[in-house]
């Protein structure tokens, strides 16, 4: 039986703990948090419950429950075939998630693939993997300021019921005794001082310095969630966070040494999330190979870019110039922007310090022209064939502590491609390095909404050179 998902939009709220409270205590309650309103950078929650089924793996890769033919000798296969069971008539959306898995991994699963010589000891009485197959999400989109209900009719009926019920009110929470590590202070420093043993003998590849906490506890571990949450919301959030705090001075005047350091380690966050932003776009593309188009001023969108990498061209002291708008195409102005922001991003990373960047544009009866250009080292001969790789790093390193995901450019390319377009390295005769984007003209339809928004879907050629 296949079953028809609908997009029901709901009131959005700021913090996902309001809906997600009234659904906790349901069976298989699932929320994806992202951390607001405390942390920046979160963009989803993705909160279900009352999943369909649920298959357990144990640390061995013995399953418990799923559905009929599932291989027991492969638990990897075993969830493909359970995600394979879930028929869905889906919607044109880009949201996260349409229906399908919703669980954990957990590292010893690995031991399923290949052998691992020891094992750790086992604290916490939990199966390796366990995952529900759900049939609807309630999803918070907080860039957009919006909620979604993805569901069946008859499932958005029960789901609506369940937000409308009074929700559980949490109990108390206290511990009954502190802390306690499972090691003392001077048993971390011997194992540390091993593992640097270890680092130095070249006998070591990956660590993990951190230990277990624990102890006794009464009442509602909701509660202590929600208190940990205001703590620590991200570790990636705590990071920025604290450094905004200490450039706010909360902590005392700061030397210009120090601040030279919190600058660096708030670009350091800054870029780290930009990367993982990066490998969830990429994922995103290879499954969803759909535009929504609209009449765009790309001169403001330009802008925008600018704007959101302000920090970053002062500190590199780039001369920018842009072109005048307005300037109106029929473009997805979602993944135009992600082409924007690599294509700027990468000037800055890799760009000279003091130079220039220029963004020019040309809209021909065809086809609109959109160069990215900047000074510095030109791109290496060798590099240029493989420039558009997922995953390919070329001989330029960027300038900073972080190396590149080696992806920005094949999604800057494939958003490219979904407009029948193309991103291609020229030849610029101001400065040395120029991407040129090129997008075909394209028309609306007379039945689009007021929004002047339609999917379109992307031909076979989409991916291809």
């Amino acid at each position: 039986m296949t079953i028809r998902l609908e997009i029901t939009p709901l009131p959005y709220r700021d913090d996902p703990l309001g809906y997600f409270s009234a659904l906790r205590q349901r069976p298989g309650a699932v929320l994806l948090d992202s951390g607001r309103p405390i942390a920046p950078g979160g963009r989803y929650d993705i909160m279900s419950s009352d999943p369909l089924t649920v298959l357990s793996i144990d640390d061995h890769g013995n399953l418990s429950g799923g559905v009929e033919g599932m291989d027991e000798d492969d638990p990897f296969s075993a969830q493909q075939v359970l995600l394979d069971s879930l028929a869905l008539e889906l919607p044109d959306s880009d949201l996260p998630f349409l229906g399908g898995l919703i669980g954990y991994w957990g590292y010893d699963l690995g031991r399923c693939l290949e052998p691992v010589g020891g094992r750790s000891q086992q604290v916490v009485d939990l199966p390796a993997s366990r995952v529900g197959l759900y049939d609807w999400a309630l999803i918070q989109d907080h860039d957009a300021g919006e909620t979604w209900l993805v569901a069946s009719a008859q499932r958005r009926g029960l789901v609506m019921e369940w937000l409308d019920a009074l929700p559980v009110s949490g109990g108390q929470f206290r511990l009954l005794a502190p802390f306690e590590g499972e090691l003392d202070r001077e048993g971390y420093a011997r194992r540390f001082s091993a593992v640097q043993d270890y680092i130095r003998a070249g006998d070591c590849y990956q660590i993990n310095l951190a230990q277990r906490f624990s102890a006794p506890f009464a009442g509602d571990l909701w509660a202590a969630y929600q208190r940990l949450r205001l703590a620590t919301p991200t570790p990636l959030a705590s990071v920025r966070e604290g450094s905004a705090l200490l450039s706010d001075g909360v902590a005392g005047e700061l030397s210009p040494r120090q601040r030279e350091i919190l600058s660096l380690i708030d670009s350091s966050g800054r870029e780290l999330q930009r990367l993982i932003e990066q490998l969830l776009d990429y994922n995103l593309l290879q499954h969803n190979q759909r535009v929504a188009l609209a009449q765009v001023d790309v001169a403001t969108l330009v802008m925008n870019t600018l704007t959101k990498h302000r920090l970053a061209l002062e500190q590199k002291r780039m001369r920018v110039t842009s072109f005048e708008g307005p300037l109106e195409w029929v473009i997805d102005s979602k993944a135009v922007g992600r082409i924007l922001d690599n294509l700027v991003s990468n000037a800055i990373a890799y760009g000279q310090d003091g130079g220039d960047l220029l963004i020019r544009a040309h809209a021909g009866h065809d086809r609109l022209v959109l160069d990215v250009a900047n000074s510095g080292d030109p791109i290496a001969e060798d590099d240029r064939p493989r420039l558009f790789e997922p995953f390919y790093q070329g001989r330029s390193r960027r300038k900073g502590p972080l190396k590149g995901s080696g992806i920005g450019l094949s999604v800057a390319a494939d958003c490219a491609r979904l407009h029948n377009g193309q991103l291609q390295l020229v030849e610029d005769r101001e400065l040395e390095v120029c991407f040129r984007l090129t997008l075909p003209r394209q028309s609306l339809p007379l039945y689009s909404s007021d929004r002047n928004r339609r999917p379109v879907e992307a031909g076979m050629d989409a991916r291809s050179d």
